[in-house]
């Protein structure tokens, strides 16, 4: 019996397997031609050399294959969508700077789609304006939850604040990445508009800058990633959250007005991972207010913020169509 070696003399784009598969038992040279080396598909790119050796040679030979010919890829059959339900768990002040917050557990839907165009996973909507692997030109989106009338603390018989979203333009830098390409730096810098909303009303609420460096690690499985940097918004902005107008002052909150500037750091941690059906998520939030411009007001009780989360999601159903293309596990994110 002969076992199959496969030896790439240009660009690779195979099976994370394919290597280890090189050991199958083959009955000749001509199977490896007829792409016998297992049961999962395989696509190589440039000039491929296939010979045959006696098995213990294969072995030592694939072994430093796995090593040497990195940075690789490999081809997927993958479905064109899938839709996931899930349940988050977490637990958040009721804005920043608040000493009194919920716990919420909430389902949600949650959406893959690999479009050519539009990709949608769990760090959002990417490639929707330009995309290159060193820069990156995207939208960013945030949001915030209402904070009720009756809350207690700094803000107890003030108006009920509307939930809010922000929305606007983000441009990513990579700055470095390692030699497999599983681990990748980047810096982001998105600008957003926020709105608050109401029965469908929406009112604009000023602008915030919140500029980040993003460590992100990557594999077949696991993603993880840290980021951290300022965030920095205008006077609209701060005073939607701070404002003290004179009809609320008391005697242990006066009346304040917030400037815009400086609005504190952020440090973000979040680890995930895949199994065949379903998905684990978590994460952490951990904001600094120390030196704000509005580190003054009397609605600010804490100069931190934290936040933190859970998720887990289920694949309930997914599209007959399948779409094939070069799947790097270590690099499909830019955010």
């Amino acid at each position: 019996m002969l076992k199959c070696e496969v030896i790439f003399t240009q660009g690779l784009t195979a099976d994370l397997g394919l290597a280890l598969l090189a050991t199958t038992k083959i009955e000749s040279s001509a199977d490896c031609m007829r792409g016998s080396l297992g049961r999962r598909s395989m696509k190589l790119s440039g000039p491929v050399t296939i010979r045959a050796y006696p098995g213990f040679l294969v072995k030592l030979l694939t072994i430093p294959l796995l090593m040497l010919n990195a940075p690789w890829s490999y081809a997927r059959e993958l479905p064109k969508w899938e839709l996931y339900v899930g349940i988050a768990g977490m637990e958040i002040p009721h804005y920043r700077g608040a000493d009194s917050g919920r716990t919420l557990v909430l389902p949600f839907p949650y959406l893959i789609y690999r479009g050519e165009k539009l990709k949608i996973s769990d760090e959002g909507v990417r490639d929707l304006i330009f995309d290159s692997p060193s820069v990156k030109l995207d939208i960013s989106i945030a949001a915030s939850l209402p904070v009720p009338s009756d809350a207690d603390g700094a803000r107890k018989d003030m108006p009920r604040l509307d939930p809010s979203i922000e929305i606007g333009p983000s441009l990513a830098l990579r700055l470095w990445q390692s030699t497999r390409r599983n681990y990748k730096l980047w810096l982001s810098f998105p600008l957003r508009t926020a709105f608050s909303f109401n029965d469908f009303r929406f009112t604009n609420q000023g602008w915030i800058f919140a500029p980040y460096v993003q460590l992100k690690y990557r594999n077949e499985q696991w993603k993880t990633g840290i980021s951290m940097g300022p965030l920095y918004a205008d006077a609209d902005y701060h005073n939607y959250f701070y404002e003290v107008k004179e009809e609320f002052v008391t005697a242990s909150r006066p009346k304040y007005r917030a400037s815009g500037g400086y609005s504190g750091s952020r440090v973000t941690l979040s680890v995930s991972r895949t199994y065949r059906r379903k998905r684990i998520g978590a994460f952490l939030r951990y904001d600094v207010l120390k030196h704000a411009v509005f580190e003054e007001s009397p609605l600010v009780e804490r100069d931190n913020y934290l936040a933190l989360g859970v998720t887990v999601a289920w694949r309930v159903t997914q599209s007959a169509q399948t779409t094939t293309r070069s799947e790097d596990p270590f690099a499909n994110n830019n955010q």
